[in-house]
């Protein structure tokens, strides 16, 4: 008991109350520090979800103006489980004076989704034609496509192939990004996947 003249803390009602602070303001940087982690995080996939985004309205959009011309020599589609070629009008902002037409080549080149094109002009080209390459993804680990429709006399179905003379009926592109998310100090890879069906 305290001497009425004494007024104040004892050393051990100090310490007890320096700890208590202590842990508040322990476990308040811990929340912050992973409430930041969290939002670096979710800013990162947005980013990351934006291309995809893009990606697959353009791909849509040239899949389903691809041109249906062709022959048994020349079919309008030549596709493969990792990669496709066609031929379909370019955007106009991306057109070259003269076509709208590019012969054009889906591929996984290492770890980067690329899109090869190249006018294709109706007549044939005085000049040489010149090729251009256009990144669509970075850090991609799989491409997969696939066909759906009638190749011959066999019924309409999903093929990892293509060389019918004719369009498929439906091309599926599935785009495998090496996503990694951190909310701490390790990283832990979790794939994720971009479908586009387009027909």
């Amino acid at each position: 008991m305290k001497a009425p003249g004494n007024a104040g803390f004892t050393l051990l009602e100090t310490l007890v109350s320096l700890v208590v602070v202590g842990l508040i303001l322990s476990g308040l940087a811990q929340g912050f520090r992973f409430g930041i982690a969290a939002w670096d995080a979710q800013s990162r996939l947005l980013a990351a979800g934006g291309d995809l985004d893009s990606v697959d309205r353009g791909l849509r959009r040239l899949v389903a103006r691809m041109d249906p011309a062709g022959d048994e020599a020349h079919p309008p589609l030549l596709g493969g489980p990792g990669s496709m070629s066609f031929t379909a009008p370019l955007p106009e902002e991306a057109a070259v004076p003269g076509t709208r037409r590019a012969a054009m080549r889906l591929a996984l080149e290492g770890d980067r989704l690329v899109l090869t094109w190249a006018p294709a002009p109706h007549a044939t080209p005085l000049a040489p034609v010149r090729t251009s390459e256009t990144e669509l993804l970075r850090d991609v680990a799989r491409l997969e496509l696939a066909y759906f429709g009638q190749a011959g006399q066999a019924p309409p179905a999903w093929r990892n192939t293509w060389t019918a003379p004719r369009l498929p009926d439906l091309v599926r592109v599935i785009a495998m990004p090496r996503c990694v998310l951190t909310l701490s100090d390790s990283t832990s890879p979790s794939p994720c996947a971009r479908r586009t069906t387009t027909g």
